[in-house]
Formats: C-alpha cells, sequence, structure tokens
C-alpha cells in the first residue's frame, strides 16, 4: 500500500499552462512544448518495482477532485512483463468537487474501473484478516468511496485478496521508457505577463508592455 498526496495518471495542479502540473502525470500543455509534472521520477520508482516482481501494489491518491479507480499495466524497466496495480483516487470532503472528469495521462496505459464527480467523498479502507484457517496468513482488503452522509457509492467498492509479501531489495535504475519524460526548457514556458489568473482572494492581471 502506497500514499500518495498527488495522482500517478491524473493530471492536476493550479493553471498549469502558466505553472505546469503539480501532479506525476505530466498531462499535455501545448503551450508548455513539452511534459511537466513528476512522471520522469514516478517512473524511477516503478521500474523498481517492477524490476523486484512486486504483486498486490494498491496506490491511494488525492488532490484530483473527485472519486475514481484505475488499473495500470505497464512494463517499465522493459523486461517482458508488467507492473500491474492500482490507483484509488479520492475526495475532496470540503474544496470544491470537479465539475467534470478529466482527460488521462496514458504513459501507464490506465483502465478506468469507476469515476464519479460532483460531490463531497473519501475513501474507507480496511483490512479483513483471515481466522481460523492453519498456515493461511492472507487477508481481503476492502476499498470503498462513501459520500458526506457516509454512503457508499455504487459500484465504488473493491475487494483484493492479499497475502504477507516477501521482503525484496529495491534498486532504482534508469530504463529506456524513462527517458521520454523530461522537463521542459525554461525558454520554452510562456512569459507570465500574458496571462490573467486569480487567486482565493484576489484577481491577478498584467499585460506584456
Amino acid at each position: 500500500m502506497v500514499s500518495s498526496d498527488v495522482p500517478l495518471a491524473l493530471p492536476s495542479g493550479y493553471f498549469p499552462i502558466l505553472y505546469g502540473q503539480d501532479s506525476f502525470a505530466s498531462g499535455s500543455v501545448p503551450a508548455v512544448q513539452g511534459p511537466t509534472g513528476f512522471e520522469r521520477e514516478l517512473l524511477y520508482l516503478l521500474a523498481a518495482l517492477d524490476a523486484a516482481d512486486v504483486t498486490g501494489l494498491v496506490v491511494v491518491a488525492t488532490d484530483a477532485h473527485l472519486a475514481m479507480r484505475l488499473a495500470h499495466a505497464v512494463d517499465v524497466d522493459d523486461d517482458g512483463d508488467s507492473l500491474e496495480f492500482l490507483e484509488l483516487i479520492s475526495g475532496p470532503l470540503n474544496a470544491g468537487p470537479a465539475s467534470e472528469l478529466p482527460t488521462l495521462d496514458d504513459t501507464l496505459g490506465p483502465q478506468i474501473l469507476y469515476q464519479e464527480t460532483g460531490f463531497f467523498n473519501f475513501l474507507e479502507l480496511r483490512v479483513q484478516v483471515s481466522q481460523g484457517v492453519p498456515g493461511n496468513s492472507g487477508s481481503t482488503l476492502v476499498a470503498e468511496i462513501r459520500d458526506e452522509s457516509g454512503a457508499v457509492r455504487p459500484g465504488s467498492r473493491l475487494e483484493r485478496r492479499v497475502s504477507r509479501p516477501a521482503s525484496v531489495p529495491l534498486t532504482i535504475t534508469p530504463s529506456s521508457r524513462q527517458t521520454e519524460s523530461r522537463p521542459p526548457n525554461p525558454s520554452d514556458l510562456p512569459d507570465p505577463g500574458d496571462f490573467q489568473w486569480k487567486s482565493a482572494d484576489h484577481q491577478h492581471s498584467k499585460t506584456p508592455q
């Protein structure tokens, strides 16, 4: 189980055309003429997990203002087999919900298993431990999206059988896939004076002289 403050396959960020993405996903920002976000760093981490043949990985993420469950399958270390894992996105509890569903970044091969927006929500996770079965150390991970009243949202329930993983060493090395994600050249970024933007309390504007 991994907790992430930002989504992996869903680009997010305030005014990305100016500031770029603050998520792992780079997305597409034509005015920047290149990927932003932290996709390259993410691929280094996933390549180490792929090389160690990690299974049963579940990533819990927020900062997307919607609820979504994604299945990923990607051969990050180019060894012929894929790292398969789930990404569970939830929120918000108090901020403004997203008004529409966004376009996913396709780097990790995401498949949408559940998605819903326009309401306050949170993710409930619990582990049901198997008992009374000699030699059985497995458990069941249960994940549900609940709305502001605590009700489970239809179609959001996930049950996954898990077992105690073996300890494996992780070595973080580059792969050919990671060369596809490079930070933009600063000279390609738009001039901040060409845009208008809003903060919570003020509206800022500037026009080129």
